[in-house]
This record gives structure tokens, C-alpha cells and sequence, in this order.
């Protein structure tokens, strides 16, 4: 039997011991280091065909413990049936806002390498292993639907989500993300071609630079930003520029569904969100939770409907009031 056998058995024996558990707290060592996820497990039965999966990464800084304090989703997956996962980055030293040398969280992505620190050999590991062996681990170990797997984040952990949208379609049927963009270093053709949402606040001080030192306003002058935000997903994902419109008063989608190849039926959304700040929106920190309307996106992404017109007819984000 292999070290890599073994570590896995024993990572499957450890969340057998504790499935009466709601939350799971588990580690393996993967690339000679130890690497820790959270698992949150709804109580009852599994649904019919299985458990589906939301995986969930933090952004700069953060922590698996913390997006599962925060970001809204144990919650609804108790309600809904759903394991929710919680990975941690590792950290590295990178040159912060304000110029500095700081050692914070991050996933290993384009973004990453942009900011690391000059001059100084850093171990960097493979995130897409570690988070393509998270999944297959909790695949072992519980009733899984391998059809409804799926992956939000925030920040540098939506520049994850969107190298993920790359080199691990072939796992995930569907993205939805919160205050990151594709990296250009992430850029390449995907395995597979998958549904991907992308969202923004208007008041992101990540576009401060965009607009001289202001958000970006909520109306028809979007049109000049978003084609840009969407420019890298658009050329990955072989998408005409052309684009449909969708806006209520707090959430403004760009559909782009006009595929450049006959046998294509992706897409891809980009929305603004009114009024907010570098934050996942879950409901409490922003009238919109980011966990509901993905959470609808994911089910009809996979869902028998023939053309993604009919599916953003069902997704126009609503708003939630306040819990």
C-alpha cells in the first residue's frame, strides 16, 4: 500500500468516525504539507441521487473557518440538502495596498504570482490538486450527486474560481463567484465548457483605479466597464461580445449566451450589485445573498432546459430581505 493509499484511508476513517457530526473538520498531507478543509453535512438523509457539493473559498486573508461563519451557505445547505465545503489557503508573503511586504492567505493563482514578493523563494503548491483532492475525498466518503458539484468564492478566492473554470471543469458543473476577475495568467482553454457568474459590487475599491477613484455607477454607463470585466471569460470561453441585458433595482446582468461553435451551449453572466462594497453578499451585509441566487443558478444550470435563454428568464437575481 502506497503513503498516498494510506493517507487517504485514513482521512475516510476519520469523517466516518464523525458523521453524526454537522461540521467536519479534516486534513491531509498533500505535497508535504498539511492542508485543512472544513465540511458541513446537512442532518436527514441524503437527498435522492445524492448529496450535492458547494465548495467555498475565501478571499486574501481569510480562512475556511471564516467563510463558514460567514458566507451564508451552511445555512442553506441544511435547508437545501447540500455539503458545503471550506478550504484554507495557504500563506505567503506578497506586497499588500500599501506597498509593503505582508504574509497573508492566498489562493495560488494568477493574482498571486502578480503580488508575491520579489526576490524570495517560495514554496508554492498546487491549489487545483489540493482542491480537486478535497472533492474526490468527500466523493469517497459520502452519497454524492457527481453531477451537482459546484464552487463560489470571493476575491483572490473568485481568481481561484476562475482558474478552476479552466483546468477543472471536468469536476465542477457550474461557477458562481464575488469580487475577482479571470487573472490573464489563468487564461487558457477549458477542459469543458460550463455556465460561470461572475459578480461585483459597484462600491468594490478594487475598481477605485478604473473610474478616477470612484465605484462605478449603477446604470447604462455599465456598458462601458462590463465588456471589459468579461473581455477574458469571453475570449476562454469562445462567447460572441454580444450580450442581453437584465436589471432590477439593485442587480444589472450582462448574459452573454452567443456561442462562437454550433455544438457550445455555455454561458456566461456578469453582474453589478448596487451599492457594494469588496464583500460576499450574504444577505445580512447586502440585500442580495449571494448563497440563494447561486444557489438557483447551480440548479438550472444543470437542469433539462434546452437553450440558456430559458434559463436566465428563471435567474433574474431578486432581492431577500434581511434575515
Amino acid at each position: 500500500m502506497t503513503f498516498r493509499q494510506i493517507v487517504l484511508i485514513t482521512v475516510i476513517y476519520t469523517f466516518t468516525l464523525q458523521l453524526n457530526a454537522q461540521r467536519i473538520n479534516a486534513s491531509f498531507v498533500i505535497d508535504s504539507v498539511n492542508r485543512e478543509f472544513i465540511v458541513s453535512k446537512p442532518t436527514g438523509a441524503a437527498p435522492a441521487g445524492g448529496y450535492p457539493i458547494v465548495m467555498v473559498l475565501h478571499g486574501s486573508t481569510g480562512t475556511g473557518e471564516k467563510f463558514y461563519n460567514i458566507s451564508g451557505w451552511k445555512e442553506l445547505g441544511e435547508k437545501e440538502k447540500i455539503i458545503t465545503i471550506y478550504p484554507t489557503s495557504l500563506s505567503f508573503c506578497v506586497i499588500g495596498e500599501l506597498g509593503f511586504k505582508v504574509n497573508e492567505t492566498k489562493w495560488n493563482n494568477g493574482n498571486l504570482q502578480d503580488v508575491k514578493c520579489p526576490n524570495l523563494n517560495q514554496n508554492f503548491k498546487d491549489d487545483v490538486k489540493f482542491l480537486k483532492k478535497v472533492i474526490d475525498t468527500v466523493q469517497k466518503t459520502f452519497t454524492i450527486n457527481p453531477k451537482m458539484i459546484f464552487l463560489t468564492g470571493f476575491s483572490n478566492g473568485s481568481i481561484m474560481c476562475n482558474k478552476m473554470s479552466i483546468e477543472a471543469s471536468d469536476i465542477f458543473a457550474a461557477i458562481a463567484s464575488c469580487g475577482g476577475t479571470l487573472n490573464s495568467l489563468d487564461s487558457a482553454k477549458p477542459k469543458r465548457y460550463i455556465p460561470v457568474w461572475q459578480t461585483l459590487g459597484t462600491e468594490d475599491e478594487h475598481l477605485y483605479p478604473i473610474n478616477n477613484g470612484h465605484g462605478i455607477p449603477f446604470n447604462d454607463s455599465l456598458k462601458q466597464f462590463v465588456p471589459l470585466f468579461a473581455r477574458p471569460f469571453l475570449g476562454a470561453y469562445n462567447l460572441d461580445t454580444t450580450y442581453t441585458v437584465v436589471k432590477n433595482s439593485n442587480v444589472y446582468t450582462f448574459a452573454y449566451s452567443k456561442t462562437k461553435s454550433p455544438a457550445q451551449k455555455n454561458y456566461f453572466y456578469y453582474s453589478c450589485m448596487k451599492g457594494l462594497e469588496h464583500e460576499y453578499p450574504n444577505g445580512v451585509n447586502y440585500v442580495v445573498s449571494a448563497p440563494i441566487i447561486f444557489w438557483e443558478f447551480f440548479k438550472q444550470a444543470v437542469a433539462t432546459t434546452p437553450t440558456a435563454n430559458i434559463i436566465l428568464s428563471n435567474i433574474v437575481p431578486k432581492v431577500y430581505p434581511n434575515p
